[in-house]
């Protein structure tokens, strides 16, 4: 890929392999002990916020005066693509997204079944054995109810204040009926950061 997950560097020697970043990989491990010692992605989320931790796209952003889209502030669903992602325990992963059109820069997630993994290629951050348990972790926490609506405006809504994508919320209601509505997901991490 064009550049390194979260936590990992080229290495110096050989740009074809990856060696954990001394400055960042502890982030890593740090978002993965929370969610193994059951921290909500929203207090995650609020820890890195509140200690101020480069996020993934700011390290990416080389030239600040770029007008590519980034994110000064952790999201919920950042912390939870870091979580899900098997880059930590070593492995290569590859084919993940492809392009909608060669017309168009929107992408589209890829199916588990069409992604090329290839085990042991670097150095693991975390454990095998630790990333089953967050991904157990994270499934059981999953509502059933809320598969059951289509994000129709998924990457295609977004706030008119601060720019970042609108979440479809769902919110249980009495006798099993399940109110669906569109938030700003900086609002609803911290309304300091957006009106």
């Amino acid at each position: 890929g064009s550049a390194p997950s979260y936590g990992y560097l080229r290495d110096p020697n050989d740009k074809g392999h990856l060696i954990p970043d001394p400055e960042y990989a502890w982030v890593v491990k740090k978002i993965f002990d929370m969610a193994y010692n059951g921290v909500g992605l929203s207090e995650i989320t609020t820890y890195l916020n509140d200690n101020n931790i480069k996020t993934p796209s700011s390290l990416k952003r080389k030239n600040p005066n770029s007008k590519a889209k980034y994110n000064p502030i952790w999201t919920i669903s950042s912390v939870k693509k870091i979580l899900k992602n098997q880059m930590y325990v070593g492995d290569m992963v590859q084919s993940v997204q492809t392009k909608v059109s060669y017309k168009s820069k929107k992408k589209k997630s890829l199916p588990k079944s069409n992604w090329d993994i290839v085990k042991n290629t670097h150095e693991a951050i975390i454990s095998q054995s630790d990333f089953d348990a967050v991904q157990s972790m994270i499934a059981s926490r999953t509502h059933p109810w809320v598969h059951n609506h289509e994000n129709l405006f998924k990457g295609i809504i977004y706030c008119a204040h601060c720019g970042n994508r609108m979440a479809l919320v769902y919110q249980k209601r009495k006798y099993g009926t399940v109110s669906h509505t569109y938030k700003c997901t900086t609002y609803m991490r911290n309304k300091d950061y957006c009106p």
